[in-house]
């Protein structure tokens, strides 16, 4: 293996790592600009909602937290057969990006995408947001 797309476990090991350090407060942008902007769009779209605050850091915890728990290794959205991409932001050149598309609970049963990877190792390790926001597929998750 090794050359084609992840096994279900291990895009299971990285939801847990991801849950995991999420939950420790251990993630970061990473690209600051591009994060904002989706904070920013998440806040237009659903600022109604008084569960939903992607403008403070508390906010933005729960928003990771809830997102964390509602992916699975079926809503994986990387490249078919082909191994994962790998990143291009300075930050986290090189690493394996672990993109999801799926239909969340909490943000109202919106088709969602979020694509993190992950940096550092022990007490550096951290989770690296690169996108959240609402999918641009239409109505299709894994091709349903």
């Amino acid at each position: 293996m090794g050359h084609g797309a992840p096994s279900d476990k291990k895009l299971w090991g990285h939801i847990f790592e991801a849950r995991a350090l999420i939950g420790e407060e251990k993630w970061r942008a990473a690209d600051l600009e591009s994060l904002n902007a989706n904070w920013e769009d998440l806040e237009a779209i659903f600022g109604d909602d008084p569960t939903i605050d992607a403008t403070t850091p508390e906010g933005r915890l729960q928003i990771l937290k809830a997102v964390a728990s509602e992916i699975a290794a079926k809503d994986y959205a990387g490249p078919g057969r082909q191994p994962p991409e790998r990143s291009t932001k300075s930050g986290t050149l090189g690493k394996e990006l672990m993109p999801f598309c799926w239909r969340s609970a909490f943000f109202g049963n919106e088709l969602m995408y979020f694509k993190f990877c992950f940096s550092g190792t022990d007490k550096d390790r951290r989770v690296c947001i690169h996108s959240l926001h609402k999918s641009k597929k239409r109505n299709r998750v894994n091709g349903n």
